[in-house]
């Protein structure tokens, strides 16, 4: 079951803790940065479930990696534009190198086999 998956569980406490976060940040960037950090994590969510389903998970695992890169790159941006403050910035920095961490060993585990 999904729901099972650390990985799944991570990406989605991850969004609980920024999604009110983004909410707050300036309506100046409400369809610029704060839009595509939601749409990147509902991706990675979305990806994680379609690995899940599939036999062959090798290239949605290469997508999914591809969107971690995406979000950690607005997340830094977010903080370079001081939309982040820095202690949530570290405690999302965190979080996204532990699901990338996850990601890793999901895909070194189909290596093996």
């Amino acid at each position: 079951m999904l729901k099972d998956l650390v990985i799944y569980q991570r990406v989605y406490d991850l969004l609980l803790y920024i999604l009110p976060i983004l909410q707050r940040m300036p309506k100046a960037y409400r369809f610029t940065v704060v839009m595509q950090i939601e749409n990147s994590l509902l991706e990675i969510v979305t990806l994680v479930a379609r690995a899940n389903k599939e036999s062959d998970k090798r290239t949605t695992l290469f997508l999914l990696d591809i969107e971690l890169d995406k979000a950690r790159l607005l997340f830094r941006l977010a903080h370079d534009l001081r939309l982040l403050p820095t202690e949530k910035y570290g405690l999302v920095s965190e979080r996204i190198v532990e699901i990338g961490k996850l990601l890793g060993g999901w895909q070194r585990s189909l290596k093996a086999t």
